[in-house]
This record gives structure tokens, C-alpha cells and sequence, in this order.
């Protein structure tokens, strides 16, 4: 019994530690590369005519870029600025574009 509640107080304890290691990670500002995805996924998106959907990591992302426009005022501007890397894309270029992040978006088939 008393390795049950050992190995019990183990896990709670490893639980509360991945929950506030995340927690830390989630508030951590986004990097200029982070932005920089983003950026690109969002100019994608906008005329490619394949679709596409976020994987776990690009929600993640995003999720955190919102919580990130709520606490910090510069992070629109910051973003913008990146987007205008992007303005002028063709359809073509957008889904090219949408292809070198397949790890935040998926190309999606009927």
C-alpha cells in the first residue's frame, strides 16, 4: 500500500511539472521565426487553391499568437511586418509557400 501512494504522489507530481513547464513555455513571447510561419501560413491560405489545415503545432502557434496580441501591443505590428514579406504571391506561390511549413499545415485531399 505504501508504494501505491508513493508512486501516486509521483505522478501528481510529474502531472503539476509538465503542466507548469507548459504554462511557461505557452507565455513566452513568439520568436521572429514563430511570426515569421505565421505570417507566411496566413499569406498562403488566402488564394491557394488547395486546402490546407492547421497540424497540432500550427494551433498551437496560433493560440499562443493570440494570447501573445492580448498582452503585448507590438506583436500586430510585428506580425504586419512580416506579412509584407508576402504581399504579391500568386495562387501558385501561396500553396508553394504553404509546403515548406508542413509541420503547421497540412495539404488536405478530398
Amino acid at each position: 500500500m505504501k508504494v501505491w501512494k508513493i508512486a501516486g504522489v509521483g505522478v501528481l507530481f510529474a502531472l503539476v511539472t509538465i503542466y507548469i513547464c507548459q504554462e511557461i513555455q505557452f507565455r513566452k513571447p513568439l520568436t521572429l521565426a514563430e511570426i515569421d510561419g505565421l505570417a507566411a501560413i496566413t499569406a498562403g491560405q488566402m488564394d491557394c487553391n488547395w486546402r490546407y489545415d492547421s497540424t497540432r503545432k500550427g494551433e498551437w502557434l496560433r493560440q499562443r499568437s493570440v494570447a501573445e496580441r492580448k498582452a503585448d501591443v507590438t506583436f500586430q505590428a510585428r506580425f504586419m511586418t512580416a506579412m509584407g514579406k508576402y504581399e504579391g504571391l500568386d495562387p501558385d506561390e501561396q500553396c508553394a509557400l504553404l509546403d515548406k511549413f508542413h509541420d503547421l499545415v497540412r495539404r488536405w485531399h478530398d
